[in-house]
């Protein structure tokens, strides 16, 4: 069974979220892809929830950021993006 999925945020232009297998998905339309990178995915393998798990994006100057809070981890983890990383 899959981790419960942090609720997705908009940053104007794309949805943003953390899927329930730890990857960050962006969609822009009907269109998805992984952004995150292997990095991301084992700072939080080991996290036993995701649950409680708070996140939020923005752009700035043609850069997507996205940061997300673990409270029952006790992290905080960002990551960035160009927007021509995503077609």
């Amino acid at each position: 069974m899959g981790q419960q999925p942090v609720p997705p945020t908009f940053d104007g232009e794309a949805v943003i979220w953390l899927s329930d297998k730890g990857q960050i998905i962006q969609a822009v339309g009907y269109a998805g892809k992984i952004v995150s990178n292997q990095m991301f995915s084992r700072a939080i393998k080991g996290f036993t929830s995701f649950s409680n798990a708070i996140a939020f994006s923005y752009r700035d100057e043609g850069h997507i950021f996205y940061q997300i809070t673990f409270p029952s981890a006790n992290q905080n983890l960002g990551i960035g993006w160009d927007d021509a990383d995503v077609v």
